[in-house]
């Protein structure tokens, strides 16, 4: 900034310099990165062991669902049945169709349990991993700031001499 604006100051570069270094390590401590992959480590990993062990239960209760339908006498082969047959075939079918709902409402409430379980999942104060565009946008803004509020008419009086200088290299030797 101070090779293209006359009014920056020493002061505004070095404030810029810490203001950029606070505000990227604050950002960083609280990202994703810090917060929750080192800091909160035990949490992360104890609710990531709860949701797998839900999965694990709820593929459980699929295969046993997909076992007792398996079990089911079809409709083609009830309607050929003999009606004492029929009779004994629906009132099997109905009892499998209620161990059915009974295991779709036990992953029901699995899956209840893995949304409040997920939820527990411990989150970062400041959401991107990589702060950079926000501590450089502080700290350009910091030096703008502090380079307008404490002006230095010394430098800004030998800006138009060291411009031509680097510009041509005229006294730069």
């Amino acid at each position: 900034m101070s090779i293209m604006w006359k009014k920056f100051t020493t002061a505004g570069a070095v404030s810029s310099i810490y203001a950029g270094l606070i505000v990227a390590t604050v950002l960083l401590i609280l990202s994703p990165t810090v917060w929750v992959e080192i800091i909160h480590k035990g949490d992360m990993a104890a609710v990531k062991t709860q949701l797998k062990d839900i999965d694990t239960a709820a593929t459980g209760i699929d295969t046993q669902i997909a076992d007792l339908q398996k079990t089911m006498v079809s409709p083609e082969a009830v309607a050929k049945m003999k009606k004492k047959d029929m009779f004994v075939a629906e009132k099997k079918n109905a009892e499998i169709q209620a161990s059915v709902n009974a295991k779709m409402n036990d992953k029901a409430a699995l899956v209840a349990k893995k949304k409040d379980v997920a939820s527990q999942m411990p989150q970062p104060v400041f959401p991107m991993r990589n702060p950079g565009i926000f501590s450089m946008a502080a700290a350009f803004l910091i030096g703008i700031l502090v380079s307008l509020m404490a002006p230095d008419k010394e430098a800004q009086e030998k800006f138009d001499a060291e411009k031509v200088r680097e510009y041509v290299g005229i006294g730069a030797e």
